[in-house]
């Protein structure tokens, strides 16, 4: 789906007591955030990405400001089975749409500058490359300089410091730590954890802003109507963590359903003596257990990312080991697709198949760079 909003959220609606609606504020949870960086055969990065284009192309100086090619131009949007246009959507009117979405929000016009140079900035920050070997470590590739530069201007963050961040990371604790030299590949990933973490940040800001402009009529006496907006159960020929959580969430409410439905009723019915016989049903609590119980998956995946020598391999190992017994388990056969790093849930709504571990990564963690 190349139109998807890529978010979940829940929508308070708040209305007086004579039915009046009043305003409404949004809880935004599990944002898509590996989409900026890599999106899968026929899929779109979201789509302010592409309009900011066709926007600076009418908006001289904001052109001049921002320095963006079309979509084919950066990395993150376009390469790879990616697909740079939806059928039946103006880029350009859709940009002018979003403008007018923020001056109805009553979005300064400096913040909405600013909003804009994040997005740029994150668009260059994914054309930068590194060079370097095993010994050396990383550094910015010559040709990726001036666009590194142009993302600290863009920014404000200091381009020493920026460069430091990107290509070495801190080993030890309190006053004894020091900078060790990533290898290119973990360059790379600390790049792509950047992007991921800036736009995080601005959709955060941006419900902020929405939440401010649409609740000013609500108050403690307003009666509320609750909208869930969640992701249904998913299963791609990729799978990778935002799957697992989706399918995490979904299992959630389904054993809440099970509760609701049968445990509870069927409680109620015995204590007001009413016999319904014998009702049975099949409960997901294993499932539950396997990925967030004791000595679970999400746990070990929390262990995992706080060892430094942690990585893939060794979480899946260590997945297999701990969890190849369990009922709702499995590893992939050896003609599975990338069955040599990958594990299987079996879900209520079925066995998912292959789920990848790749783009499994830590999220950005160097709040000396980020709070220049």
């Amino acid at each position: 789906n190349n139109n998807s909003s890529r978010f979940g959220k829940w929508t308070a609606l708040y209305f007086n007591q004579g039915g009046g609606i009043r305003g409404a504020t949004i809880t935004n949870y599990l944002l898509e955030k590996s989409r900026v960086s890599w999106q899968a055969e026929g899929e779109r990065n979201y789509h302010l990405f592409y309009q900011i284009a066709p926007g600076c192309s009418k908006d001289l100086s904001l052109g001049a400001m921002l320095k963006i090619a079309g979509a084919e131009g950066h990395r993150y949007t376009s390469g790879g089975g990616r697909t740079t246009t939806v059928k039946g959507m103006d880029d350009l009117l859709e940009f002018q749409a979003t403008r007018s979405a923020l001056n109805a929000l009553e979005v300064a016009g400096n913040d909405q500058d600013s909003m804009m140079k994040l997005v740029a900035a994150i668009l260059h920050l994914g054309d930068v490359v590194f060079a370097g070997d095993e010994d050396s470590g990383a550094e910015v590739d010559a040709k990726s300089r001036d666009i590194l530069a142009l993302v600290c201007d863009l920014t404000g963050i200091p381009l020493p410091q920026l460069i430091t961040a990107l290509t070495c990371k801190d080993m030890g604790g309190g006053h004894e730590k020091v900078n060790v030299p990533l290898r290119p590949p973990e360059a790379g990933n600390a790049r792509d954890a950047l992007a991921r973490s800036l736009y995080s940040g601005l959709f955060d800001w941006a419900i902020t802003r929405i939440n401010a402009a649409l609740s000013k009529g609500a108050d403690d006496g307003c009666l509320i109507v609750g909208v869930l907006d969640v992701f249904s159960f998913e299963f791609f020929q990729t799978n990778s963590l935002e799957q697992l959580c989706i399918n995490f969430c979904n299992e959630k409410l389904q054993f809440y359903f099970n509760e609701h439905i049968f445990s509870l009723e069927l409680a109620e019915y015995k204590c007001e003596g009413v016999d319904v016989g014998l009702v049975s049903y099949n409960t997901n609590e294993p499932t539950l257990k396997l990925l967030a119980g004791p000595g679970s998956i999400f746990r070990m995946l929390d262990d995992q990312a706080k060892v430094k020598a942690g990585d893939d391999s060794n979480l899946l190992s260590n997945i297999i080991k701990g969890h190849q017994a369990h009922p709702n388990f499995a590893k992939p056969g050896a003609k599975d697709l990338d069955s040599h790093l990958c594990f299987i849930i079996k879900h209520f709504a079925g066995r998912t198949g292959t789920g990848s571990w790749r783009g499994c990564r830590r999220p950005w963690r160097s709040p000396r760079t980020l709070s220049s």
